[in-house]
Formats: C-alpha cells, sequence, structure tokens
C-alpha cells in the first residue's frame, strides 16, 4: 500500500520548487553544509528537521499530498495515539 505513495511522493518532491534542488543537492554529493544539517535521505526518501540541533527527523511531505498520506495513514492504522503504532 505504502510502496506505490512513496513512489508518487519521490516524484512530487523532485518536481517541488522548494525541495528539487535540495534533493538534487544531496544526490550528486555537492551540497551546501546548511543542507546536510536539515536534510537526508534514508532509504531513497527525503527527510527534514526543523533546525540543526533538532534531534528528530521527520518525513517530508509536499504540501498537495499531506491529505492524502493522512487519509492512507488512517485507512491503515486508525486513529494515532500516545501507545498505538502502525
Amino acid at each position: 500500500m505504502f510502496q506505490g505513495l512513496i513512489g508518487q511522493l519521490n516524484q512530487e518532491i523532485a518536481g517541488d520548487v522548494k525541495y528539487a534542488k535540495v534533493l538534487e543537492e544531496l544526490k550528486s554529493g555537492t551540497f551546501r553544509k546548511i543542507i546536510l544539517d536539515l536534510f537526508a535521505i534514508q532509504n531513497g526518501i527525503l527527510f527534514r528537521r526543523k533546525e540543526i540541533r533538532e534531534v528528530q527527523w521527520v518525513l517530508l511531505i509536499p504540501d498537495n499530498m499531506s491529505g492524502e498520506l493522512c487519509v492512507k495513514a488512517h485507512e491503515k492504522c486508525g486513529h494515532f495515539g500516545i501507545a498505538k503504532k502502525c
């Protein structure tokens, strides 16, 4: 279920005005330090943290996909709580 969404997510990010250059820099290995501090690719998926000192990395989701991903996650996992995991 999520494999198709991950492929779509990567396509949307690659075509996104804000994140296409970040993705290109990380893949090419010619990146600015700030890019390396705030973004990472793990298993082909782009992650971001809000601040350099932030420990937690979050999945980068383009604005136009956030609704669809929320619906899919809800369909698969139901309501999330403190202890519930998908």
